[in-house]
């Protein structure tokens, strides 16, 4: 799982290239969702509602981010996801894509 690469920050972006350069033949490729979801499409999606206040604590815990703007942003973007994946009202979905890079056509 790495960063996806029209990720925002050139840095996420730079580790997302090597990722998919050094491990893409020995393991399958997902993407996380951007920020925002800007420019992303999912293809898999994996219900966190049980562990969404964990996330939430843990962004905050980055104080020099903005934390409570970026929580806000997570609960935001995940509940619209599990929306988009069929989830139960009031839960939570972290949204991925898939990259078919030989050899792997499949997960």
């Amino acid at each position: 799982i790495t960063h996806a690469p029209n990720d925002y920050h050139g840095d996420h972006r730079a580790l997302s290239d090597g990722l998919r350069i050094a491990a893409s033949f020995t393991v399958p490729v997902l993407h996380a969702d951007t920020l925002g979801g800007t420019g992303f499409s999912p293809t898999h999606y994996v219900d966190i509602s049980g562990h969404f206040e964990l996330k939430a604590m843990a962004i905050r815990a980055h104080q020099s981010q903005d934390p409570e703007r970026f929580a806000d942003a997570a609960r935001t973007q995940n509940a619209f996801r599990a929306g988009q994946c069929n989830g139960a009202a009031g839960s939570f979905a972290e949204a991925f894509r898939f990259e078919p890079i030989f050899p792997f056509a499949d997960i």
